[in-house]
């Protein structure tokens, strides 16, 4: 009860457009918000190339209730790969299990001026 009444007063539903918990404020067109949402994917695909199809952007943006195409396949987040051997910019190593609180390393940027 509570909650529903929230829902009407803000001008909100838990379904809108046949999405769930759109954020779109009342009033928006469903051809606009849908445009919104896929001009946010296709610049999330440009930002994150490397994810491919960004099916889990286009999951999130719940672009299928906007009848857009979904994505054949799955993307997968990956931790960059950094190949420290080859790097010529310095590298600072912190090891918070062998960190003392005291001395000329007792900060970074105490450590970083000796």
């Amino acid at each position: 009860m509570l909650a529903s009444g929230l829902l009407s007063r803000c001008g909100t539903s838990a379904y809108a457009n046949g999405m769930v918990h759109s954020g779109t404020p009342v009033g928006v067109p469903a051809s606009a918000d849908c445009a919104i949402r896929q001009l946010a994917y296709e610049q999330g695909k440009k930002l994150v190339p490397r994810r491919g199809d960004f099916k889990s952007l286009f999951d999130a943006l719940q672009l299928g209730a906007c009848a857009s195409p979904e994505p054949e396949h799955a993307d997968a987040w990956a931790p960059p790969r950094h190949n420290l051997a080859t790097t010529s910019a310095r590298v600072l190593y912190v090891d918070a299990n062998a960190a003392v609180g005291d001395g000329a390393n007792a900060t970074i940027t105490r450590a970083l001026i000796h």
